[in-house]
């Protein structure tokens, strides 16, 4: 009767967020899922941590405690939970392959069975910035500024095929559709030219340089969009100036 009574514990556990749910007896995890967004093919995520905290009356034996798919874990809950109290676990993303990557952290519990408690998901990329953002100096207003240039670099095994690259307003809404040259945005004030084509192949990079050209006494943001087949697209790197409140100046030709 208590094994049965452990597992539907842990079947409800397993059905959503339960921390704080008050379920007598039960085992508690925060959070039930974890997200660890796009990350480059090889390279580990910044760790995210689960707590896991015992509000049975009596011990809770860890027996085993893993990670499947591309995840890996470490943790405090040392075999075994006393009653009322918390252990963490460090859970890192290092995806093999490109696109959607799935996993678990799973555990057995005396007396239960092994049951999964926590659903994990990440994105792969083969798509590499450097840097990953760009931030251009206190400009005149109408004067260009000097290039900063983003590398773009494929380290997968196959050629990157590019679909489109621009530059499109930050905080407004969009889709892979807008990303072409028919789209209409709002004239931008940065600007972007590069030698990428429409392939870029495996281990090789690409430039794409950017100039600011403040038009407005005021801070400027926009996302510089690359759409690829490399896993996490449409790819965004932010893009941010401030136009210096001097008189306006001519444009540097």
């Amino acid at each position: 009767m208590r094994r049965n009574t452990v597992s539907l514990f842990l079947v409800l556990l397993f059905a959503g967020p339960v921390w704080g749910q008050g379920i007598t007896g039960s085992i508690h995890v925060s959070p039930s899922r974890l997200t660890f967004g796009t990350q480059l093919v090889g390279i580990p995520s910044v760790p995210q941590l689960v707590t896991i905290k015992n509000a049975r009356k009596a011990v809770v034996n860890l027996a085993r405690l893993r990670a499947t798919g591309d995840f890996s874990q470490t943790n405090t809950c040392a075999g075994t939970l006393a009653e009322n109290v918390s252990c963490t676990i460090s859970i890192i993303f290092t995806p093999i392959a490109k696109g959607t990557r799935r996993g678990a952290i799973v555990i057995s519990m005396d007396p239960a069975a092994t049951t999964p408690l926590v659903h994990l998901s990440g994105v792969g990329t083969v798509v590499e910035f450097t840097p990953d953002a760009l931030s251009f100096e206190p400009q005149l207003l109408g004067l260009r500024s000097r290039l900063q240039v983003i590398t773009v670099t494929n380290i997968g095994p196959a050629p990157l095929r590019i679909a489109a690259i621009r530059i499109v307003p930050a905080g407004e809404r969009w889709g892979k559709r807008d990303l072409y040259p028919n789209s209409r945005w709002r004239t931008s004030q940065f600007s972007e030219t590069n030698d990428c084509g429409d392939s870029v192949g495996s281990g090789a990079s690409c430039t794409i340089s950017v100039t600011f050209i403040p038009r407005k006494v005021r801070s400027a943001s926009d996302w510089l969009i690359l759409n690829d087949d490399g896993g996490g697209a449409p790819h965004k790197v932010p893009l941010s100036g401030t136009a210096s409140l001097q008189p306006l100046a001519r444009q540097v030709r």
